[in-house]
């Protein structure tokens, strides 16, 4: 090695080591608390509807902020002002509309917008209509109950936490959508770009269209999931389904220990391990491609179908 290189390598390392040496000293002067680097200031504010408007659609535009949507008596919102965003909260035609428009800069309000702790906290009549369009949008819909819901997605986190939704459409760009102890009725999903998680959750048709689709079903029941993606990641584990259907061009799944009457698994190029919770017996398997298990006539109507051109599948029974 040139000592003229050895010499950089050593004086890059100095000054790395007297920056963390600097950053630490900073960290400790504020008492290792990363929210006193959020120089912005904040004031809280609060709207309430008139008990005569009925609000009927709430449209969502903030970018920096979380929100948390509760259900309840009336429409109410708590919020907070900055003073490096720009916040309306209006409402019209039975149309609310809450918008924040986030201006980065770290020389007036510090390098960090620490805003976790100073939540939205919505309020919202059952039957509620959402319209939800952020660049960082995190979004947690707990506890709601609501006969129809409808949710147009941007670019948005956005989280069911223990709410009974009997009809929930979704449509979205680019979003991770999280369910957690949910009862649902009838789902229908519609994305390009999708994250999903669901968890101790039941349900009736959970239906999802997607581009790009990775999915995981964990300890959740439903009478029929239909995953329908040009690439789908997806893993289903210890739940409980009448019929499960996967289609995809490029189709990477993982089923372990369902109980699941009807899989129906097609792809391109499928790389499935497959393990179902039941009597081998019972089952009839109908496949099409290489690669694949064996074909054979079960006693019941119980039956598992799967077709590819590019193959990796195992069908296992416990």
């Amino acid at each position: 090695m040139k000592k003229s290189l050895k010499k950089l390598l050593i004086v890059g390392g100095a000054f790395s080591a007297v920056g963390i040496i600097i950053m630490l000293i900073g960290f400790a002067s504020i008492g290792w608390d990363p929210k006193k680097l959020d120089a912005a200031e904040y004031t809280a504010k609060t709207y309430t509807a008139p008990s005569d408007m009925n609000i009927s659609r709430v449209e969502i535009d903030v970018a920096s902020f979380p929100v948390v949507v509760t259900g309840g008596d009336g429409v109410a919102l708590d919020y907070y002002e900055a003073s490096d965003s720009v916040v309306s909260v209006t409402d019209d035609d039975g149309v609310l509309k809450i918008t924040e428009k986030h201006t980065y800069n770290p020389f007036k309000s510090g390098v960090f917008n620490l805003r976790f702790d100073r939540k939205y906290m919505l309020t919202v009549n059952s039957g509620m209509q959402f319209d939800i369009k952020s660049r960082n949008g995190n979004i947690v819909f707990d506890g709601l109950e609501s006969e129809e819901f409808g949710l147009n997605v941007s670019n948005a986190d956005v989280v069911f936490k223990g709410c009974s939704v009997d009809n929930l459409d979704i449509e979205s760009s680019n979003a991770d959508i999280e369910f957690e102890g949910c009862k649902l009725g009838d789902v229908a999903i519609d994305v390009t770009n999708c994250h999903m998680r669901v968890t101790d959750t039941s349900g009736k048709d959970f239906t999802v269209k997607s581009t790009n689709l990775n999915a995981r079903f964990i300890r959740s029941a439903f009478d029929n999931l239909s995953l329908d993606s040009i690439n789908l990641d997806c893993n289903v584990t210890s739940g409980e389904y009448a019929s499960i259907v996967m289609r995809g061009t490029n189709t990477d799944v993982d089923i372990e220990n369902v109980v699941a009457d009807r899989v129906d698994m097609s792809g391109a190029n499928l790389d499935a391990d497959i393990v179902i919770s039941g009597d081998f017996a019972e089952y009839s398997v109908q496949t099409q491609g290489k690669n694949m298990p064996s074909d054979r006539v079960g006693n019941t109507d119980k039956i598992i179908k799967l077709s590819g051109t590019n193959n990796d599948v195992t069908l296992k029974f416990v």
